[in-house]
Protein backbone atom coordinates (compact mmCIF):
# COMPACT_ATOMS: atom_id res chain seq x y z
CA UNK A 1 0.00 0.00 0.00
CA UNK A 2 1.22 3.52 -0.79
CA UNK A 3 1.97 5.72 2.20
CA UNK A 4 1.24 9.03 0.49
CA UNK A 5 2.96 12.40 0.97
CA UNK A 6 3.52 13.68 4.50
CA UNK A 7 1.77 16.99 3.84
CA UNK A 8 -1.56 15.22 3.36
CA UNK A 9 -3.84 13.50 5.82
CA UNK A 10 -3.99 9.70 5.52
CA UNK A 11 -6.63 8.20 3.28
CA UNK A 12 -9.03 6.88 5.90
CA UNK A 13 -11.75 4.26 6.10
CA UNK A 14 -14.16 4.67 9.02
CA UNK A 15 -15.97 1.51 10.09
CA UNK A 16 -18.95 1.92 12.41
CA UNK A 17 -21.97 -0.28 13.02
CA UNK A 18 -24.21 2.72 13.74
CA UNK A 19 -24.33 6.01 11.87
CA UNK A 20 -26.84 8.78 11.07
CA UNK A 21 -29.60 9.15 10.15
CA UNK A 22 -29.95 6.89 13.19
CA UNK A 23 -30.42 9.31 16.08
CA UNK A 24 -29.38 9.18 19.69
CA UNK A 25 -26.17 9.73 21.62
CA UNK A 26 -24.45 6.62 20.25
CA UNK A 27 -23.92 8.07 16.79
CA UNK A 28 -22.95 11.64 17.71
CA UNK A 29 -19.28 10.81 18.18
CA UNK A 30 -18.74 9.19 14.78
CA UNK A 31 -20.89 11.80 13.04
CA UNK A 32 -18.83 14.73 14.32
CA UNK A 33 -15.59 12.85 13.69
CA UNK A 34 -16.59 12.36 10.06
CA UNK A 35 -17.54 16.02 9.70
CA UNK A 36 -14.21 17.10 11.21
CA UNK A 37 -12.22 14.88 8.87
CA UNK A 38 -14.15 16.23 5.91
CA UNK A 39 -13.41 19.80 6.94
CA UNK A 40 -9.71 18.95 7.34
CA UNK A 41 -9.52 17.57 3.80
CA UNK A 42 -9.38 13.85 4.52
CA UNK A 43 -10.10 11.38 1.74
CA UNK A 44 -12.74 9.63 3.85
CA UNK A 45 -14.99 6.64 3.20
CA UNK A 46 -17.51 5.37 5.78
CA UNK A 47 -18.65 1.73 5.91
CA UNK A 48 -21.69 1.32 8.11
CA UNK A 49 -25.12 -0.24 8.56
CA UNK A 50 -27.97 -0.11 6.08
CA UNK A 51 -30.75 0.10 8.65
CA UNK A 52 -33.84 2.12 7.79
CA UNK A 53 -36.07 1.06 10.70
CA UNK A 54 -34.22 2.80 13.54
CA UNK A 55 -35.82 3.48 16.90
CA UNK A 56 -35.04 7.19 16.52
CA UNK A 57 -33.81 9.22 13.56
CA UNK A 58 -32.19 12.61 13.11
CA UNK A 59 -33.23 13.85 9.70
CA UNK A 60 -30.71 16.69 9.72
CA UNK A 61 -27.74 14.35 9.54
CA UNK A 62 -26.95 11.55 7.15
CA UNK A 63 -25.38 10.83 3.79
CA UNK A 64 -26.61 13.99 2.08
CA UNK A 65 -25.14 16.19 4.83
CA UNK A 66 -21.76 14.46 4.70
CA UNK A 67 -19.33 15.25 1.90
CA UNK A 68 -17.81 11.77 1.87
CA UNK A 69 -18.53 8.37 0.40
CA UNK A 70 -20.80 6.21 2.56
CA UNK A 71 -21.19 2.49 1.90
CA UNK A 72 -24.07 0.84 3.70
CA UNK A 73 -24.12 -2.89 4.44
CA UNK A 74 -27.33 -4.75 5.24
CA UNK A 75 -27.44 -5.63 8.93
CA UNK A 76 -31.04 -6.72 9.49
CA UNK A 77 -31.31 -10.51 9.81
CA UNK A 78 -34.24 -12.61 8.73
CA UNK A 79 -36.89 -13.49 11.31
CA UNK A 80 -35.27 -16.89 11.88
CA UNK A 81 -31.81 -15.39 12.37
CA UNK A 82 -33.24 -12.72 14.65
CA UNK A 83 -34.84 -15.41 16.79
CA UNK A 84 -31.62 -17.45 16.92
CA UNK A 85 -29.66 -14.32 17.84
CA UNK A 86 -32.07 -13.56 20.66
CA UNK A 87 -31.76 -17.10 22.01
CA UNK A 88 -27.97 -17.02 21.78
CA UNK A 89 -27.82 -13.68 23.57
CA UNK A 90 -30.06 -15.00 26.34
CA UNK A 91 -27.86 -18.08 26.78
CA UNK A 92 -24.72 -15.97 26.74
CA UNK A 93 -26.00 -13.63 29.44
CA UNK A 94 -23.89 -10.47 29.76
CA UNK A 95 -21.19 -11.60 27.36
CA UNK A 96 -19.99 -9.40 24.55
CA UNK A 97 -20.79 -11.66 21.62
CA UNK A 98 -23.03 -12.10 19.76
CA UNK A 99 -24.29 -8.53 19.46
CA UNK A 100 -27.12 -7.27 17.28
CA UNK A 101 -24.84 -6.77 14.25
CA UNK A 102 -23.12 -10.17 14.16
CA UNK A 103 -24.81 -11.13 10.87
CA UNK A 104 -23.20 -8.24 8.97
CA UNK A 105 -19.58 -9.25 9.72
CA UNK A 106 -18.83 -11.03 6.42
CA UNK A 107 -20.54 -8.43 4.22
CA UNK A 108 -18.87 -5.53 6.05
CA UNK A 109 -15.48 -7.23 5.78
CA UNK A 110 -15.87 -7.69 2.04
CA UNK A 111 -16.92 -4.07 1.60
CA UNK A 112 -13.98 -2.81 3.64
CA UNK A 113 -11.54 -4.86 1.55
CA UNK A 114 -13.03 -3.54 -1.66
CA UNK A 115 -12.77 0.09 -0.52
CA UNK A 116 -9.20 -0.34 0.75
CA UNK A 117 -8.03 -1.83 -2.54
CA UNK A 118 -9.85 0.58 -4.85
CA UNK A 119 -9.08 3.75 -2.87
CA UNK A 120 -5.69 2.73 -1.39
CA UNK A 121 -6.75 3.50 2.15
CA UNK A 122 -3.98 3.90 4.71
CA UNK A 123 -5.88 3.98 8.02
CA UNK A 124 -8.86 2.04 9.31
CA UNK A 125 -10.62 3.88 12.13
CA UNK A 126 -13.07 1.48 13.76
CA UNK A 127 -15.69 2.82 16.12
CA UNK A 128 -15.97 0.14 18.79
CA UNK A 129 -19.59 0.58 19.72
CA UNK A 130 -21.00 -2.72 18.52
CA UNK A 131 -18.31 -5.37 19.12
CA UNK A 132 -18.90 -7.02 15.74
CA UNK A 133 -17.21 -4.02 14.13
CA UNK A 134 -14.09 -4.97 16.08
CA UNK A 135 -14.08 -8.42 14.49
CA UNK A 136 -14.40 -6.88 11.02
CA UNK A 137 -11.50 -4.54 11.77
CA UNK A 138 -9.27 -7.37 13.01
CA UNK A 139 -10.00 -9.48 9.93
CA UNK A 140 -9.26 -6.52 7.69
CA UNK A 141 -5.98 -5.75 9.44
CA UNK A 142 -4.93 -9.38 9.11
CA UNK A 143 -5.39 -9.15 5.35
CA UNK A 144 -3.73 -5.75 4.92
CA UNK A 145 -0.71 -5.78 7.22
CA UNK A 146 0.41 -2.32 6.08
CA UNK A 147 -2.92 -0.78 7.04
CA UNK A 148 -2.88 1.24 10.27
CA UNK A 149 -5.64 0.14 12.64
CA UNK A 150 -7.00 2.74 15.08
CA UNK A 151 -9.60 1.44 17.56
CA UNK A 152 -11.92 4.03 19.06
CA UNK A 153 -13.63 2.66 22.18
CA UNK A 154 -16.24 5.27 21.62
CA UNK A 155 -19.05 4.96 24.09
CA UNK A 156 -19.58 2.78 27.13
CA UNK A 157 -23.27 3.64 27.24
CA UNK A 158 -24.48 2.52 23.85
CA UNK A 159 -23.91 -0.84 22.19
CA UNK A 160 -20.79 -1.83 24.08
CA UNK A 161 -21.59 -4.53 26.67
CA UNK A 162 -17.87 -4.90 27.35
CA UNK A 163 -17.94 -1.91 29.77
CA UNK A 164 -14.18 -1.74 30.40
CA UNK A 165 -14.43 0.05 33.70
CA UNK A 166 -16.25 -2.43 35.86
CA UNK A 167 -17.75 -5.59 34.29
CA UNK A 168 -15.99 -8.78 35.37
CA UNK A 169 -17.26 -12.03 33.91
CA UNK A 170 -16.36 -15.70 34.24
CA UNK A 171 -17.15 -18.88 32.40
CA UNK A 172 -16.76 -20.26 28.89
CA UNK A 173 -18.46 -17.40 27.04
CA UNK A 174 -16.51 -14.82 29.02
CA UNK A 175 -13.29 -16.58 28.07
CA UNK A 176 -14.32 -16.50 24.41
CA UNK A 177 -15.14 -12.81 24.71
CA UNK A 178 -11.73 -12.00 26.10
CA UNK A 179 -9.90 -14.07 23.48
CA UNK A 180 -11.70 -12.31 20.63
CA UNK A 181 -11.11 -8.95 22.22
CA UNK A 182 -7.40 -9.57 22.80
CA UNK A 183 -7.03 -10.83 19.23
CA UNK A 184 -8.40 -7.53 17.91
CA UNK A 185 -6.53 -5.22 20.27
CA UNK A 186 -3.24 -7.00 19.59
CA UNK A 187 -3.53 -5.82 15.98
CA UNK A 188 -4.13 -2.15 16.89
CA UNK A 189 -1.61 0.56 16.06
CA UNK A 190 -3.49 3.13 18.15
CA UNK A 191 -6.27 2.85 20.74
CA UNK A 192 -8.52 5.76 21.69
CA UNK A 193 -10.79 5.95 24.73
CA UNK A 194 -13.50 8.40 25.75
CA UNK A 195 -12.03 9.15 29.18
CA UNK A 196 -8.89 8.80 31.27
CA UNK A 197 -10.43 5.99 33.31
CA UNK A 198 -11.24 3.96 30.21
CA UNK A 199 -7.74 4.39 28.76
CA UNK A 200 -6.12 3.43 32.07
CA UNK A 201 -8.18 0.23 32.12
CA UNK A 202 -7.19 -0.53 28.52
CA UNK A 203 -3.51 -0.01 29.38
CA UNK A 204 -3.85 -2.30 32.40
CA UNK A 205 -5.58 -5.01 30.41
CA UNK A 206 -3.30 -4.85 27.35
CA UNK A 207 0.10 -4.12 28.77
CA UNK A 208 1.86 -4.55 25.45
CA UNK A 209 0.45 -1.18 24.36
CA UNK A 210 3.04 1.58 24.61
CA UNK A 211 2.02 4.86 26.28
CA UNK A 212 2.23 6.64 22.91
CA UNK A 213 -0.26 4.15 21.43
CA UNK A 214 -3.15 5.10 23.72
CA UNK A 215 -5.01 8.40 23.64
CA UNK A 216 -7.95 10.12 25.30
CA UNK A 217 -10.35 11.77 22.85
CA UNK A 218 -13.33 12.84 24.92
CA UNK A 219 -16.86 13.37 23.77
CA UNK A 220 -17.80 17.02 23.59
CA UNK A 221 -20.26 19.67 22.49
CA UNK A 222 -20.95 21.31 19.15
CA UNK A 223 -19.93 24.92 19.85
CA UNK A 224 -21.88 26.38 16.91
CA UNK A 225 -25.05 24.59 17.94
CA UNK A 226 -24.84 25.95 21.47
CA UNK A 227 -24.05 29.47 20.28
CA UNK A 228 -27.20 29.38 18.15
CA UNK A 229 -29.32 27.94 20.94
CA UNK A 230 -28.43 30.27 23.80
CA UNK A 231 -30.41 33.32 22.72
CA UNK A 232 -33.51 31.35 21.72
CA UNK A 233 -33.46 29.31 24.91
CA UNK A 234 -33.40 32.42 27.07
CA UNK A 235 -36.53 33.77 25.41
CA UNK A 236 -38.25 30.37 25.69
CA UNK A 237 -37.72 30.10 29.46
CA UNK A 238 -40.95 30.38 31.40
CA UNK A 239 -41.80 31.63 34.87
CA UNK A 240 -43.93 28.60 35.63
CA UNK A 241 -41.67 27.34 38.39
CA UNK A 242 -38.49 25.37 38.99
CA UNK A 243 -37.48 22.95 36.24
CA UNK A 244 -35.11 20.03 36.84
CA UNK A 245 -34.40 18.46 33.46
CA UNK A 246 -32.69 15.35 32.13
CA UNK A 247 -32.04 15.08 28.40
CA UNK A 248 -31.03 11.71 26.97
CA UNK A 249 -31.40 8.01 27.68
CA UNK A 250 -31.79 6.74 31.22
CA UNK A 251 -32.11 3.14 32.41
CA UNK A 252 -32.13 0.97 35.56
CA UNK A 253 -28.33 0.90 35.98
CA UNK A 254 -28.31 4.66 36.50
CA UNK A 255 -30.31 4.34 39.76
CA UNK A 256 -33.19 6.60 38.86
CA UNK A 257 -35.22 4.64 41.42
CA UNK A 258 -33.24 6.13 44.30
CA UNK A 259 -33.70 9.64 42.94
CA UNK A 260 -37.45 9.19 42.62
CA UNK A 261 -37.61 7.92 46.19
CA UNK A 262 -35.78 11.10 47.23
CA UNK A 263 -38.38 13.15 45.35
CA UNK A 264 -41.13 11.15 47.08
CA UNK A 265 -39.55 11.83 50.48
CA UNK A 266 -39.41 15.50 49.64
CA UNK A 267 -43.07 15.38 48.67
CA UNK A 268 -44.06 13.43 51.81
CA UNK A 269 -42.24 15.83 54.15
CA UNK A 270 -43.78 18.79 52.34
CA UNK A 271 -41.16 21.04 53.91
CA UNK A 272 -40.90 23.21 50.82
CA UNK A 273 -44.00 22.35 48.80
CA UNK A 274 -43.52 21.13 45.25
CA UNK A 275 -46.46 22.67 43.40
CA UNK A 276 -44.08 24.81 41.31
CA UNK A 277 -41.43 22.10 40.73
CA UNK A 278 -41.18 19.89 37.66
CA UNK A 279 -38.85 16.98 36.90
CA UNK A 280 -38.69 16.65 33.12
CA UNK A 281 -37.18 13.76 31.16
CA UNK A 282 -36.68 13.96 27.40
CA UNK A 283 -35.10 11.10 25.51
CA UNK A 284 -34.79 7.45 24.76
CA UNK A 285 -36.67 5.57 27.48
CA UNK A 286 -39.82 7.49 28.49
CA UNK A 287 -41.98 4.43 29.25
CA UNK A 288 -39.47 3.22 31.82
CA UNK A 289 -39.39 6.66 33.46
CA UNK A 290 -43.19 6.94 33.52
CA UNK A 291 -43.75 3.48 34.99
CA UNK A 292 -41.04 3.95 37.62
CA UNK A 293 -42.43 7.37 38.62
CA UNK A 294 -45.93 5.89 38.94
CA UNK A 295 -44.75 2.94 41.02
CA UNK A 296 -42.97 5.23 43.49
CA UNK A 297 -45.78 7.80 43.58
CA UNK A 298 -44.15 10.84 41.99
CA UNK A 299 -45.85 10.73 38.59
CA UNK A 300 -47.60 14.01 39.39
CA UNK A 301 -44.20 15.72 39.42
CA UNK A 302 -42.48 13.85 36.57
CA UNK A 303 -43.02 14.77 32.91
CA UNK A 304 -41.71 12.65 30.04
CA UNK A 305 -41.38 13.32 26.32
CA UNK A 306 -40.02 11.24 23.47
CA UNK A 307 -36.64 11.61 21.80
CA UNK A 308 -36.11 14.95 20.01
CA UNK A 309 -33.53 15.92 17.40
CA UNK A 310 -30.21 17.23 18.63
CA UNK A 311 -30.82 20.95 18.13
CA UNK A 312 -34.03 20.84 20.15
CA UNK A 313 -32.31 18.78 22.83
CA UNK A 314 -29.66 21.47 23.17
CA UNK A 315 -32.33 24.17 23.50
CA UNK A 316 -34.01 22.15 26.25
CA UNK A 317 -30.73 21.85 28.12
CA UNK A 318 -30.09 25.58 27.90
CA UNK A 319 -33.54 26.46 29.23
CA UNK A 320 -33.45 24.29 32.38
CA UNK A 321 -32.93 25.61 35.90
CA UNK A 322 -31.01 22.50 36.97
CA UNK A 323 -29.73 19.71 34.74
CA UNK A 324 -29.95 16.16 36.08
CA UNK A 325 -27.12 13.82 35.14
CA UNK A 326 -27.38 10.10 35.89
CA UNK A 327 -23.98 8.46 35.50
CA UNK A 328 -23.59 4.73 35.11
CA UNK A 329 -21.27 2.65 37.27
CA UNK A 330 -17.54 3.00 36.68
CA UNK A 331 -14.75 5.56 37.06
CA UNK A 332 -14.61 6.33 33.34
CA UNK A 333 -18.29 6.13 32.38
CA UNK A 334 -18.76 9.84 31.79
CA UNK A 335 -21.20 9.88 28.87
CA UNK A 336 -21.42 12.43 26.07
CA UNK A 337 -24.20 14.47 27.71
CA UNK A 338 -21.80 15.53 30.47
CA UNK A 339 -19.86 17.77 28.08
CA UNK A 340 -22.98 19.29 26.57
CA UNK A 341 -24.30 19.96 30.06
CA UNK A 342 -21.05 21.76 30.91
CA UNK A 343 -21.46 24.07 27.93
CA UNK A 344 -25.00 25.14 28.92
CA UNK A 345 -23.62 27.01 31.94
CA UNK A 346 -26.53 25.59 33.94
CA UNK A 347 -26.13 24.01 37.35
CA UNK A 348 -25.63 20.23 37.15
CA UNK A 349 -26.80 17.79 39.80
CA UNK A 350 -25.00 14.54 39.04
CA UNK A 351 -25.93 11.17 40.53
CA UNK A 352 -22.61 9.46 40.95
CA UNK A 353 -21.51 5.81 41.04
CA UNK A 354 -17.79 6.03 41.83
CA UNK A 355 -17.22 8.06 38.66
CA UNK A 356 -13.80 9.60 39.23
CA UNK A 357 -13.54 11.17 35.77
CA UNK A 358 -16.97 12.76 36.04
CA UNK A 359 -16.28 14.14 39.51
CA UNK A 360 -13.04 15.69 38.28
CA UNK A 361 -14.88 17.42 35.42
CA UNK A 362 -17.40 19.00 37.78
CA UNK A 363 -14.71 20.10 40.21
CA UNK A 364 -12.50 21.52 37.46
CA UNK A 365 -15.26 23.47 35.74
CA UNK A 366 -17.33 24.45 38.79
CA UNK A 367 -20.54 23.62 36.97
CA UNK A 368 -22.31 21.65 39.69
CA UNK A 369 -22.09 18.96 42.35
CA UNK A 370 -22.28 15.20 42.52
CA UNK A 371 -24.27 13.18 45.03
CA UNK A 372 -23.86 9.43 45.48
CA UNK A 373 -26.51 7.58 43.47
CA UNK A 374 -27.49 5.45 46.49
CA UNK A 375 -27.52 8.35 48.99
CA UNK A 376 -31.22 9.19 49.18
CA UNK A 377 -30.91 11.51 52.18
CA UNK A 378 -28.11 13.43 50.47
CA UNK A 379 -30.27 13.85 47.38
CA UNK A 380 -33.21 15.08 49.48
CA UNK A 381 -30.93 17.64 51.11
CA UNK A 382 -29.55 18.79 47.76
CA UNK A 383 -33.02 19.11 46.19
CA UNK A 384 -34.24 21.12 49.18
CA UNK A 385 -31.28 23.47 48.88
CA UNK A 386 -31.61 23.97 45.13
CA UNK A 387 -35.35 24.65 45.20
CA UNK A 388 -34.90 27.17 48.03
CA UNK A 389 -32.11 29.01 46.18
CA UNK A 390 -33.98 29.11 42.87
CA UNK A 391 -37.14 30.45 44.47
CA UNK A 392 -35.09 33.18 46.11
CA UNK A 393 -33.24 34.06 42.89
CA UNK A 394 -29.88 32.91 44.23
CA UNK A 395 -27.29 32.44 41.48
CA UNK A 396 -26.20 28.80 41.54
CA UNK A 397 -22.91 29.12 39.64
CA UNK A 398 -20.12 31.42 40.73
CA UNK A 399 -18.80 33.93 38.21
CA UNK A 400 -16.55 33.99 36.31
CA UNK A 401 -17.10 30.50 34.98
CA UNK A 402 -14.11 28.43 33.96
CA UNK A 403 -13.86 28.05 30.18
CA UNK A 404 -14.87 24.66 28.78
CA UNK A 405 -13.70 25.35 25.20
CA UNK A 406 -11.23 22.46 25.30
CA UNK A 407 -14.22 20.12 25.60
CA UNK A 408 -15.75 21.22 22.32
CA UNK A 409 -15.96 18.57 19.64
CA UNK A 410 -13.84 20.81 17.42
CA UNK A 411 -11.02 20.72 19.95
CA UNK A 412 -11.32 17.00 20.64
CA UNK A 413 -11.52 16.06 16.96
CA UNK A 414 -8.47 18.21 16.19
CA UNK A 415 -6.58 15.87 18.51
CA UNK A 416 -8.13 12.83 16.80
CA UNK A 417 -6.75 14.10 13.49
CA UNK A 418 -3.29 14.45 15.07
CA UNK A 419 -3.52 10.82 16.20
CA UNK A 420 -4.46 9.61 12.71
CA UNK A 421 -1.66 11.62 11.13
CA UNK A 422 0.86 10.29 13.66
CA UNK A 423 -0.14 6.69 12.91
CA UNK A 424 1.08 7.15 9.35
CA UNK A 425 4.13 9.30 10.08
CA UNK A 426 5.65 6.80 12.51
CA UNK A 427 6.07 4.31 9.66
CA UNK A 428 7.81 6.74 7.33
Amino acid sequence: MNSGPLDQHPRTLMLTATFPPRGGSGVQRVWYQALAMNAAGFDLHVVTENESATWVADKKSGDTALAAAVSRVNSSPSKILRLLSRIASRLAGTTMYPDSHWQWILSAYRRCCKVIISEEKQVLLVSFGHPSALIVAALTKRRFSGLKLVIDVRDLWVGNPNQFSYVRRSGLMASLDRRIERWAFAKADRVIGVSTGVVEEIQHRYQWLRPDQTHVVQNGFDAAMFDASESSSETSRTNSGVVFRHVGFVGPTQRLDVFFRAVFQLKANDDIGLSDVRFEFTGGNPEYVRSLAASIGVDDLVYCTEYVEHQEAVELMCSADVLLLFWGLGKGTVGGKTYEYLRTNRFIMALDQENQDGRALLEETGRGVWVAADDMSGQVEMLNSLVFKLRNKVVLLEEPLVSVSKYSRESQNAYLIEVLDAAIRESE
